[in-house]
């Protein structure tokens, strides 16, 4: 079995996800904030979907921001730990993918979100899903699940891309995500389920479709 196949396959299908839910909204050239950017690659796919007036990218290492800044975007290097320098109400659409599993201070961030995000905007957020069934099967056999790291120096991944980046802080399920984001203040409008390891393709969309609470990845919608 290709697990990096599958592995590949589960990621290209959570951003095909996140992708088809953000398209849902209808917010005529709204301001878009991407927490945690990465090599931009999805950032700037997602603002082509949305025809954004304003793209901020942030993420806490120069070369990413960089990256950012060479597309035209206004960037902002920082800690997502910490407090952001943005405005009150600032953003209609925010986006946050894959990186609040890397964060030490969950509280702040949400917190954040919630003060920067305008009345009418959204915030999308996907992460590991503690609950599914591969974890469940790992723990069923006494093993280590792979999202829940154990060290910041050993390397638990087959990409060694990974080695420099901030490990697994925390794991969320459904109930967890939801749970966070309500205790702040945010309104949990719209969740699923993305990816359903050991399969691929349109047998792993139909498993995250009728079972996504047990899926590869979680994915919610939020507002004020």
């Amino acid at each position: 079995m290709d697990f990096k196949a599958i592995y590949e396959s589960t990621e290209r299908t959570l951003k095909n996800d996140t992708l088809s839910a953000i398209q849902k909204v209808r917010i005529s050239n709204p301001k878009f904030l991407d927490l945690g950017c990465g090599d931009c690659e999805f950032t700037e796919r997602i603002a082509n979907l949305i025809n954004p007036s304003l793209v901020v990218a942030v993420d806490s290492s120069s070369t990413r921001t960089n990256i950012a800044a060479s597309k035209g975007y206004t960037i902002l290097n920082t800690d997502l730990n910490k407090k952001l320098s943005l405005r009150d109400n600032s953003f209609d659409i925010i986006h946050m993918g894959n990186v609040i599993e890397h964060l030490n201070n969950t509280d702040i961030i949400i917190k954040e979100i919630r003060r920067i995000l305008s009345p009418i905007g959204f915030v999308f957020i996907s992460t590991n899903n503690l609950a599914s069934w591969h974890n469940i099967l790992a723990l069923m056999l006494g093993l280590q699940p792979k999202p829940s790291m154990v060290s910041d120096e050993m390397l638990i991944s087959d990409n060694d891309a990974d080695i420099n980046m901030p490990k697994h802080r925390r794991l969320f399920t459904f109930n967890g995500l939801s749970s966070l984001l309500e205790y702040h203040g945010l309104k949990v409008i719209d969740e699923w389920g993305s990816g359903y390891y050991p399969f691929s393709g349109i047998v792993q969309e139909a498993l995250s479709a009728i079972d996504y609470k047990h899926s590869a990845y979680l994915l919610v919608r939020a507002c004020k």
